[in-house]
């Protein structure tokens, strides 16, 4: 079994000194990768724990039961446990915001850290996940990513803040991980044995540059859903909004949409050998929507010229107007009626979509640092290499070389919905093959050396695409396996919770060959299973053997792109 090495000092010369006192002289020797013998810390003596740039707030113990936050949210059913919430300054401009939760008792010798969706400024994800992790056992930990915002909307904070946007791309993420395993080691008394990272979008965007930046702070990561490009996510969300804003006439009101989606899965329903609702790789979808344009009056059954346009656009993914080459890939047939599709893409009302509102926040805060900035004037060619060159070394995690990682014997698993209406779905098997490429011997392209660098990525690093499930949980296939905020699946084993899963992986050397998804009727575990379907590592698939129930995992195998099990 490996052991775990520390690998940031909070007090060196401490333990040389054989001075080791309270929390502080724990966490020097935990900092400095020696193994700590003192007596474990109170709750409320963490306060006086002395870490780099930081300032501990408060440490107070939290008795079993409900929990009141601040901001008035209640938290129900949680164990004994003492709170830790600090701040870290490292920069003058910098604020980020933290908190540590650890149990009582029954401490699983883990950390658990979760990240955070849209532009962050919030700790809510972490609230959410909070009571599940602790009765998991672990010492949890969550950060706001470095300032606070009304909402995930808001990009002003980054206005005049270059150093706050460092701290949302990379380094509040990091710094809450070191100061969280320290405080764990204080109170406890030993370290961490183990750190993992559990997070979807935003989150999945924070997982990759932890992993391509600072390889060595977690051992296992469940990545959901990542805005891993993230510049290139922005584009695409303006590109959709263009479609369908700029002339007034091209804006699909969201009562097309049920007619849309059901005319592609009729198109492409049967291509996997199950009617069933579901296209279980919208890839081989080429639908056409010209095939609803309306022949007569303009009715919620068809589609008007200017909105066959549109919607073509979004499958297409933005091009560049001067140069017509791709910029990106766009999003996927068979999902358009989910509520995926009509929050992000189109919205309560024209301009209201979340694509939009993200988008509009972040030039207007991160990219042009001007308030009253007019999504119209976007130029697909000059402001998204501005874009790029000023922003995409602190934002985008798109390095494929995770040699560090890998060598660090950390693992990964990634998931993504193949109806997600946020990240695009084929940009999680982009990068996965960058790395595959990274990964190939002599960089060769022959099915051999394919195999060979596909293999070696499949020895830390494991993407599971998800047929029928939209931005991290939801969606008419199944959407439950143990992610971040979804319904918990039947079992928490190994088969059916992804974490459980990595947890296995990292600890015995297992790796997942196959997941179980679970559709709940009316996706409420509480009103049954309605389906059960294995989930593949890419680039394998589900295929039914022909015999047996559709509804049930059983009668279905993990093939590969030659129909190999």
């Amino acid at each position: 079994m490996r052991i775990k090495r520390a690998s940031h000092c909070v007090k060196r010369g401490t333990a040389s000194r054989g001075v080791v006192s309270g929390a502080l002289g724990v966490a020097a020797l935990m900092a400095c990768g020696v193994p700590a013998t003192a007596m474990a810390a109170s709750c409320e003596s963490l306060s006086s724990l002395v870490l780099p740039d930081t300032a501990i707030t408060a440490a107070q113990p939290v008795p079993a039961g409900a929990f009141t936050l601040p901001n008035g949210q209640q938290l129900t059913n949680l164990p004994a446990s003492c709170r830790v919430t600090g701040v870290i300054r490292p920069s003058t401009d910098s604020n980020i915001l933290f908190e540590v939760w650890l149990p009582i008792a029954d401490w699983n010798s883990k950390l658990q850290q979760v990240g955070n969706g849209g532009l962050a400024g919030v700790l809510d994800i972490f609230y959410a996940t909070l009571p599940g992790a602790l009765r998991r056992g672990y010492a949890v930990a969550g950060t706001d990513d470095g300032h606070q915002a009304a909402n995930g909307l808001d990009g002003s904070w980054a206005i005049g803040h270059p150093e706050k946007v460092k701290d949302f791309g990379y380094r509040a993420v990091h710094l809450t991980n070191v100061n969280a395993k320290a405080i764990a080691n204080a109170f406890y008394a030993r370290p961490p044995r183990y750190a993992y990272f559990n997070a979807c979008s935003e989150g999945g965007r924070e997982a990759h540059m932890e992993a391509q930046r600072f390889p060595a702070d977690f051992d296992g990561m469940l990545v959901g859903s990542p805005a891993h490009f993230w510049t290139d996510l922005m584009v695409r969300f303006q590109w959709d909004q263009h479609a369908l804003l700029i002339d007034a006439g091209s804006y699909i009101p969201t009562s097309k949409l049920p007619a849309i989606q059901a005319a592609a899965v009729a198109a492409c329903d049967a291509m996997d050998g199950v009617v069933d609702g579901l296209v279980d790789d919208p890839r081989k979808c080429d639908w056409n929507p010209s095939a609803l344009l309306c022949t007569g009056a303009d009715s919620d059954s068809c589609l008007t010229a200017p909105q066959v346009a549109a919607l073509n656009k979004i499958y297409d993914g933005p091009t560049n107007p001067r140069t017509g080459v791709r910029i990106s890939t766009g999003y996927e047939r068979s999902g358009e009626n989910s509520g995926n599709w009509q929050s992000y893409i189109i919205g309560p009302a024209p301009g209201f979509a979340l694509q939009q509102l993200f988008s509009v926040g972040f030039y207007r805060g991160f990219v042009f640092e001007d308030p009253s900035w007019d999504y119209k004037s976007f130029d697909f060619d000059q402001d998204v290499a501005f874009t790029r060159q000023k922003l995409a070394a602190i934002l985008d995690a798109t390095n494929p070389d995770m040699g560090a990682f890998q060598r660090h014997g950390s693992k990964m698993i990634q998931y993504h919905g193949w109806i997600d209406a946020s990240p695009h779905p084929r940009g999680s098997i982009e990068y996965y093959e960058d790395v595959v490429a990274q990964q190939t011997p002599g960089r060769g392209h022959g099915q051999g050396e394919r195999f060979v660098g596909l293999r070696r990525t499949q020895d830390f690093y494991r993407l599971f695409m998800v047929p029928g499930m939209e931005h991290c949980v939801g969606g008419p296939g199944p959407n439950a396996f143990g992610q971040i905020l979804a319904p918990q699946p039947p079992s928490n084993d190994a088969q059916h919770d992804m974490l459980t899963a990595l947890e296995r992986w990292v600890e015995q050397g297992i790796a997942p060959e196959r997941i179980i998804a679970t559709k709940y009727v009316n996706d409420n575990p509480a009103a049954g299973v309605a389906m059960q379907r294995p989930l593949c590592p890419y680039p394998a698939v589900a295929r039914w053997i022909g015999s047996g129930g559709t509804n049930d995992a059983a009668s279905f195998v993990c093939e590969d792109e030659e129909g190999k099990n």
